[in-house]
């Protein structure tokens, strides 16, 4: 940890060059213990690149000059212009761009450069910086497991398998692990713990000054607020427009560990328009959403007050 940001070891810094020199790895790698790794440097920048560059749209696309294009695309016939894309800018020289082209390859370059900011390089070891690990509980099995929440703060350049939160997903600080075992029993059953253990996979907390003190269940309730906002879409009858209106700013007012003060009251007050609207609110909000979205608003319910008491003066 360096000042308030947490970071994970990747690889060797000349493992990591040689990552760069040859972002496409041919399928032998995936026998090496250190291909995820590798995978990890490049796939959110190749990510990055098929969203905002290629927008492949088959024979309705105008071709890239070369086949760099499907070299990009996510699915299995990639490794078949996998010569092509390293020849794109190889020992016998640059293929020729046309204007539109080369701009695309400053964009690229600028997504390499944008993709590794924040890394550190550390005793000859590249860092990349991760969100603080936590533990989390999935309130339909009770399965609980730790994490490293990248998913909790969106990026292009997160990792390939970055999971995704719902509102079924309940967070605990690192050194909450009783908490989530507790949480974990009520809504699960025993073999959930016992899976935690057998895997190994709980957090060793050496130094609590590495604890930033988020608040893990307000975290929660910001993942279930984005995940309304998006089921309630855009087309919202007049008597529901304000309610949804304020829900989206008290989102835009918080992030998923600094929520706003307003945000619980602008998830209660949708969770509320049911009443006001319940032809238009049950087709978006099923049966499962809505228990796991109350099951979010009990544990704000549940979490401690701290109150200060001052005698009076006379």
């Amino acid at each position: 940890m360096i000042g308030d940001q947490h970071y994970l070891p990747l690889m060797k810094i000349e493992r990591f060059a040689d990552a760069l020199r040859d972002p496409f790895p041919s399928f032998a790698y995936n026998s090496i213990p250190h291909f995820r790794y590798r995978k990890d440097v490049f796939h959110p920048i190749r990510a990055r690149l098929y969203e905002e560059l290629a927008n492949y749209g088959g024979m309705n696309s105008p071709p890239w000059p070369t086949s760099i294009e499907h070299l990009m695309r996510p699915d299995s016939s990639s490794h078949i212009f996998d010569k092509v894309g390293k020849a794109f800018n190889g020992p016998g020289g640059k293929l020729v761009l046309d204007d539109a082209a080369e701009a695309d390859v400053e964009l690229c370059e600028r997504f390499f450069i944008e993709g590794f900011a924040g890394y550190k390089v550390i005793d000859g070891v590249v860092w990349r910086p991760i969100p603080e690990p936590c533990y989390r509980v999935d309130v339909d099995s009770g399965i609980i497991g730790s994490v490293i929440p990248f998913g909790l703060v969106p990026s292009p350049y997160n990792p390939s398998d970055t999971q995704v939160f719902t509102s079924g997903t309940h967070f605990f600080g690192a050194d909450s692990l009783e908490e989530a075992k507790a949480f974990s029993l009520a809504n699960g059953k025993n073999y959930a713990l016992e899976l935690l253990e057998m895997s190994g996979t709980m957090i060793d907390v050496l130094d609590g000054r590495a604890l930033l003190g988020h608040d893990f269940a307000a975290a929660g309730l910001f993942q279930t607020a984005l995940e309304i906002r998006g089921q309630f879409g855009a087309d919202l009858p007049a008597e529901v427009r304000q309610t949804v209106v304020e829900l989206q700013q008290a989102i835009e007012a918080s992030g998923p560990f600094n929520v706003s003060a307003y945000l619980e009251p602008a998830v209660r007050a949708a969770v509320a328009l049911e009443d006001v609207a319940p032809r238009w609110y049950n087709p978006r909000i099923d049966v499962e959403t809505a228990r796991r979205i109350e099951k979010q608003l009990e544990r704000q319910d549940s979490l401690a007050i701290d109150v200060t008491l001052k005698l009076p003066t006379i």
